[in-house]
């Protein structure tokens, strides 16, 4: 996915996540891959619904960060304050690596 998403190549990249069937995938690694490369494309409602299916105690400071990410790079900066104050609510990590990502 990271090879389409830097070749620009959506449609080899929606070949992946379709063969992966991403809505039965529980790995943080490969969720937050799928995360960025929608993100990348610009369709956040197909990031949002895959971040939203990882459980709230499965999710690290990485997922927050992509779903971030994702919401800065596609102007939405409201809906990327909110993920921010949503991370800060659940997570007891430090809000320094959160805004890393951005």
């Amino acid at each position: 996915l990271k090879a389409c998403v830097l070749g620009h190549d959506y449609q080899a990249g929606k070949t992946v996540v379709d063969a992966l069937n991403i809505d039965n995938i529980m790995n943080i690694a490969l969720t937050t891959t799928v995360i960025h490369f929608y993100g990348h494309f610009g369709l956040m409602d197909d990031a949002v619904r895959v971040f939203n299916r990882i459980p709230e105690q499965k999710k690290t400071v990485i997922c927050y960060g992509a779903m971030m990410k994702c919401f800065v790079e596609n102007g939405a900066f409201d809906e990327a304050i909110a993920i921010f104050e949503r991370h800060r609510a659940v997570c007891q990590e430090s809000d320094v690596c959160v805004c890393l990502f951005l």
